[in-house]
């Protein structure tokens, strides 16, 4: 419960930025509107809550638009009498493969997680900020090793000890947001869950940030 609650929370931290900080962004904006890109690349680090300890998470995505071009409709002129151009806005459809990373040493138990996925994602553009849904499959590397005993001294449980490499299929939900930068550059926010099949760390709550280079 708690853990939702804070998920929860920040989730609503990164809607009300997307709120706050595109209203700088409209002045440069006004001048130059890029043509959505087909292809995007998104790198961001956040934290990732395995069971209840926090740990750092490395995200890298690259995004291919599989649906909604953005039509070029022409010219307008702005209240200075510049040309600005005019874009055609609808819901886009991309497939997203994604690499992700963490890595724990609490309880005297070292693990890697290393997860190689893909994501269908659907974005609502809106003049300064793209707001998506998106939900996927991966697998998941787990690398563990044992240092003994907890800091509690009590043993393992058999079914935590996962020596050596182990796979497990794992799945996602995610929302956020993108709040553009510039015509290239967008700076985006995740807050995503992903659930793990028969695996200790089989429920992953992750809040990520990071920057999306449109190419």
């Amino acid at each position: 419960m708690r853990r939702s609650l804070e998920l929860g929370i920040l989730c609503a931290v990164l809607a009300a930025t997307s709120v706050i900080l595109p209203a700088p962004v409209q002045a440069q904006g006004e001048t130059e509107q890029a043509l959505d890109p087909r292809f995007a690349l998104g790198l961001g680090f956040g934290i990732v809550r395995p069971e209840t300890s926090g740990e750092f998470y490395f995200n890298g995505s690259l995004r291919i638009r599989i649906h909604g071009d953005r039509e070029d409709r022409g010219d307008y002129y702005d209240r200075e009498t510049r040309p600005v151009r005019q874009r055609d806005e609808g819901i886009r459809a991309y497939i997203e493969p994604e690499i992700g990373f963490w890595n724990s040493n609490a309880g005297g138990r070292d693990v890697d997680d290393t997860l190689l996925g893909v994501n269908i994602v659907g974005v609502v553009p809106t003049r300064h900020a793209d707001y998506f849904i998106g939900a996927g499959v991966g697998m998941h590397f787990f690398d563990s090793s044992l240092d003994g005993l907890d800091p509690d001294g009590i043993a393992f449980p058999e079914d935590l000890l996962l020596e050596g490499s182990d796979e497990r299929v794992g799945v996602n939900i995610h929302v956020g947001v993108d709040i553009n930068l510039s015509p290239k550059v967008a700076l985006f926010g995740v807050g995503r869950l992903d659930l793990i099949e028969d695996a200790p760390e089989d429920t992953q709550e992750k809040i990520y940030l990071g920057l999306r280079f449109k190419l």
